[in-house]
């Protein structure tokens, strides 16, 4: 089971997202790529996206995101 469904929300019900690429020049367009079709087109989260080097070399990006829950 999606760790959203079970808190009991889902994509639609996004309301911020902030993001971390470890190289906006390289990943960025592609990240955005992905991005704009995994989310959900008609509620898209407010979404700040940002450079930075990363804890560990492996690590391309990190996402983290707030929803609301219930109706």
């Amino acid at each position: 089971m999606r760790c959203w469904k079970k808190a009991g929300t889902d994509k639609s019900k996004l309301l911020t997202s902030s993001i971390w690429l470890k190289d906006m020049e390289t990943d960025y367009d592609g990240f955005n790529d992905v991005w704009n079709h995994w989310i959900d087109p008609d509620q898209k989260p407010v979404r700040a996206t940002v450079e930075n080097p990363m804890a560990r070399p492996i690590l391309l990006i990190e996402v983290q995101v707030t929803a609301a829950v219930g109706r």
